[in-house]
């Protein structure tokens, strides 16, 4: 991975861990930033610092940050979880969370919005942000389009298109990067601005994010396989699928069976 220098956390005085993701907000020159909450790895203390939106995508929850630099370390095990239909998700609050499952220190309890699951009686807590940066954030080119209204209308040009999906023509406009056009992600990017549902989630997120100290989305019929790290602010919580709760705090691996033009 390419060095990422996030120069908002650059003067912290020890490594820092990506505790939260807690809104959206525009800063004095308009430009979207998520207010991120990060953790002291010495000291635990939290301190919440509004970064570009733009490093979302590189910014699950559990990565550490040393001396502003995006280290691999991350919290946590990993394993795996299948999610047959995300439709099915039950939204809830952070109070829902089990007492001491993760760290908020008291703050806006209950306010942070997470999906909850049920996988073979176990249950899954995925923030909401995850769910963001995991279906719609494929890079810095999306994710600064997000909350800006119409945003993806000013990456392409709509060309006429038949109803059954099947072909489909997108003229890009000079403000897509050529860099990042391969065929995944031009495939992801149809099913996000042209067809009904992936544009319904993708809206979603600014009609329900915005003004609020949290992020929110609607969510669609489609199955995910997650690879997943569970991170925990307490050592002597462990993860493992014998528990009945887990918390999913990055979602590493993705192949995922929905609606997608080709």
């Amino acid at each position: 991975m390419a060095k990422v220098t996030i120069k908002e956390l650059a003067y912290a005085q020890e490594p820092l861990d990506i505790h939260w993701h807690v809104g959206l907000i525009p800063n004095a020159d308009q430009q979207w930033m998520i207010r991120t909450v990060t953790r002291g790895v010495q000291s635990g203390r939290m301190t919440m610092t509004p970064l570009p939106i733009g490093l979302l995508p590189l910014l699950p929850l559990g990565v550490r940050v040393e001396a502003g630099n995006l280290c691999l370390h991350r919290l946590g095990e990993i394993g795996e979880a299948l999610i047959a239909n995300t439709s099915e998700a039950q939204e809830v609050g952070s109070d829902k969370l089990p007492h001491g499952l993760y760290d908020f220190q008291g703050r806006s309890l209950g306010r942070q919005r997470l999906f909850l699951f049920e996988i073979r009686g176990n249950r899954l807590f995925v923030p909401a942000t995850e769910l963001v940066r995991y279906l719609l954030l494929h890079n810095v080119v999306l994710a600064n389009h997000l909350m800006v209204p119409s945003g993806l209308m000013t990456l392409f040009r709509p060309m006429p298109l038949v109803d059954d999906y099947e072909e489909l023509r997108l003229d890009f406009t000079a403000a897509m990067p050529k860099v990042v056009l391969n065929d995944s992600f031009v495939q992801e990017f149809a099913w996000l601005a042209v067809h009904p549902e992936g544009r319904k989630v993708w809206d979603s997120v600014r009609q329900r994010s915005y003004g609020q100290d949290y992020v929110s989305l609607s969510c669609l019929y489609c199955m995910i396989h997650f690879g997943v790290i569970a991170a925990f602010l307490h050592e002597a919580v462990r993860w493992s699928w014998s528990c009945c709760i887990s918390v999913v705090a990055a979602c590493l691996v993705k192949s995922w069976c929905t609606h997608i033009l080709s």
